[in-house]
Order: C-alpha cells, then sequence, then structure tokens
C-alpha cells in the first residue's frame, strides 16, 4: 500500500497517459484488427467484449515487459524497439493467426480457451511491436525515474490498463450485432472470413516488409 501511496500521482499519469492514446491513436488500428475476430467468436455484446479485454491483457502484458525493461537497461529498451528481428517475427504471428482464422476460427468456437487464444496473443504482439514505437517515449520517461525494475512493470501495467478501458471497448460490444446484420446476408460469414483473414495478413506483412528493409 506504501509504495502505490508514495506512487499514486505518476501511476495516475501513466493511466491518464494510455487513456489517451486508447482513445486516440489505438482507435486508428486496434478495431480493425479486433473486428473480424469479434464477429466470428461472438454474437452478444458480452462475448465481444470480453474478447476486447483479452487482447487488452495480452497488450497490459506487453506494457508491463516493456516497462521493466526501460526500468533495467535504457540500452535494451532501445535495442528491442530498434529490432528488426522483432518485426519479423510479430508479422509472422499475425500471420499465422490469420491462417488459423481462415482455416480453423469457426470451427474452435465451442472451445472457449482455444478460440480466445488468438486475441490474446494478438494483443501480446500488438503490445510489442505495432504500438512500441508509439509508446516508447512513455518507457524511456521511466529510465530517468531511476525506481527499480518493480516500479517499471507496475507502470508499464497501469499504462495498459489505461488503453484498455477506452473506447475500444465499448466498440468491441458493438461488433457482435454488426456481424449478425452481416451474416444474414448470402455469404456473409464467407466475406467476413475473407476480409478478416486479409487484414490479419495486411498488418503482418506490413511489419514483416519493414523489418527486411
Amino acid at each position: 500500500m506504501y509504495f502505490l501511496k508514495v506512487n499514486f500521482k505518476i501511476f495516475t499519469q501513466f493511466f491518464l497517459s494510455g487513456l489517451i492514446l486508447g482513445s486516440s491513436l489505438c482507435l486508428l488500428s486496434c478495431p480493425f484488427i479486433l473486428f473480424p475476430l469479434i464477429t466470428q467468436q461472438s454474437k452478444t455484446w458480452k462475448e465481444g467484449v470480453k474478447i476486447g479485454l483479452i487482447f487488452g491483457s495480452g497488450r497490459i502484458i506487453a506494457y508491463g515487459f516493456l516497462g521493466g525493461l526501460a526500468s533495467f537497461s535504457h540500452f535494451l529498451l532501445q535495442d528491442f524497439l530498434d529490432s528488426k528481428m522483432a518485426l519479423v517475427f510479430g508479422g509472422s504471428i499475425l500471420i499465422g493467426i490469420g491462417v488459423w482464422f481462415l482455416f480453423y476460427g469457426d470451427k474452435c468456437r465451442k472451445n472457449h480457451i482455444i478460440s480466445k487464444l488468438p486475441a490474446f496473443f494478438t494483443g501480446v504482439t500488438y503490445g510489442f511491436i505495432p504500438c512500441a514505437p508509439l509508446t516508447g517515449f512513455l518507457f524511456t520517461y521511466l529510465v530517468y525515474m531511476s525506481k527499480g525494475i518493480i516500479f517499471g512493470v507496475f507502470s508499464g501495467i497501469v499504462f495498459g490498463l489505461g488503453t484498455l478501458f477506452s473506447p475500444i471497448l465499448a466498440l468491441c460490444g458493438i461488433f457482435p450485432h454488426i456481424g449478425e446484420k452481416i451474416n444474414k446476408f448470402q455469404k456473409g460469414k464467407i466475406y467476413l472470413k475473407i476480409i478478416g483473414t486479409l487484414l490479419f495478413f495486411f498488418w503482418g506483412t506490413s511489419l514483416i516488409l519493414t523489418g527486411l528493409r
């Protein structure tokens, strides 16, 4: 409790920074990758929000790691942010999820654990790769705080919670309704699957090409 009380002001700043990012820049990318996952796996707003929370938890883990890494060594953080292999690896994961989405996504719906794993790993990948350049300056700030790894990890987690409680979560509750409307049209489900797969391939290929430059 003393740890939280002493650092309350700083943690509040990180939470608000995450909330602002989640309500602005994140709205330009995250909904596009969440839409196909939610429309294929969810029929109600509760299921949609649940997938959004799972996606967000993956990002929180990534932010916690980046925060701890920043507190431990600024050089390691910079090396990670500049790593081309990380981009290639992250892009490969997104493409792999796209393949899963195309061939197995609708078949795994009854298995609640397996069906939710892609959302979690997508969240982790997004937190580490596409979001890292956007949040790097925040974690670099931790270097100058010099309060230890635990402080850095906790700051990253608090920042991630801020991104979680954003308009994206509300959109996750709306997406299942949109998906049901589209599925009523002939071949609507097929079109959703193709569009979703192309989105994963697009993001994954973009990361790989950036890493290979």
